[in-house]
């Protein structure tokens, strides 16, 4: 199975015995698998569908913009106008396969129960299992989770080069990368919605799986792009954000009718309850100190730029 070089393991102990970084070993190793999977989605056979990076990951890999360990993989999958419903779904699902295959010869376990394909895959995703030479991080997956959504881009995609946490810890030049990645506009409204509704599915008990309680990451990562890049909530283009909110009521509608049926007052509803209830602070302490490298946000912080956000965005909806 799938597991990091000998050069790597050593480079890592020396990284974090030297104290280059706060970080545990787990998280460079992991980071590591993340980065050998990205890479290779860059170079895959795309099937003529166009992949572009998103999420955390790419805030953090590719925008250079988080400090924080992501760990998992988030790709849109840009479908060629005029395809009919039946290829498209056709074609998605070859394409899947093919991505399948392509991890498993790297070494990569992707066992067939955690394959999971939705809305005539229109999404789906896959766990990659790998063999681990450090003590596990608690708070990680022991595993690494790649998802893909068949939807279009808001704005147009910037091409961004990519390295390795431990390149960039131990001052290497590495092997960097290209990747299509979703700009910060349109992350940060994505991010903003995934909490808010993501949060609304738990309060109305229509949650599918347990709460990820990972899911303050967007707090965090909502508050790094308002201190850093404060124009970007006003250059987020009119109704685009309406537009997003639509089409998770479509997507998700039948799993949250509540949500379907009038999603601002439901995001309204999760904005109240991670300001009040004390589970997401606890969360969110958690989270900051397990996979939070940079200068600490604390969690009051952190809220007020989702609050700023949300204001700006939820007038749209």
């Amino acid at each position: 199975m799938k597991t990091i070089t000998e050069r790597q393991r050593q480079l890592i102990n020396a990284v974090v015995a030297e104290g280059l970084s706060i970080l545990p070993a787990g998280v460079f190793e992991k980071d590591l698998m993340v980065t050998e999977a990205l890479a290779r989605v860059a170079v895959a056979d795309t099937h003529g569908f166009g992949i572009i990076f998103c999420g955390g990951t790419c805030l953090s890999k590719a925008h250079g913009l988080i400090q924080r360990m992501s760990e998992d993989l988030d790709f849109k999958v840009l479908v060629p106008p005029g395809m009919s419903r039946s290829a498209r779904s056709r074609q998605l699902s070859q394409f899947k396969h093919h991505l399948v295959a392509h991890f498993s010869e790297m070494g990569f376990g992707v066992p067939s129960e955690t394959l999971d394909a939705r809305d005539e895959n229109n999404y789906f995703s896959m766990m990659l299992n790998f063999q681990s030479a450090f003590p596990r991080v608690v708070s990680l997956r022991p595993e690494i989770q790649v998802e893909f959504t068949a939807r279009p881009l808001a704005m147009q995609a910037q091409e961004l080069q990519i390295r390795s946490m431990l390149d960039v810890a131990a001052n290497l030049p590495g092997q960097p990368f290209a990747m299509n990645c979703v700009g910060i506009e349109e992350t940060l409204a994505e991010k903003t919605l995934a909490l808010l509704r993501r949060t609304a599915e738990l309060l109305a008990g229509r949650n599918r799986d347990v709460f990820d309680a990972r899911l303050v990451r967007h707090l965090y990562d909502i508050h790094e792009i308002v201190r850093l890049q404060p124009l970007k909530i006003s250059a987020f283009p009119p109704k685009l954000f309406a537009s997003l909110v639509a089409a998770d009521a479509e997507q998700f509608g039948s799993q949250h009718p509540e949500f379907k049926e009038n999603p601002k007052a439901q995001m309204q509803r999760a904005l109240m309850s991670i300001r009040s209830d004390p589970v997401f602070r606890e969360y969110y302490g958690r989270f900051l100190n397990d996979l939070v490298y940079g200068e600490g946000v604390e969690f009051d912080d952190a809220v007020a730029a989702l609050d700023k956000v949300a204001k700006a965005l939820l007038d749209e909806v």
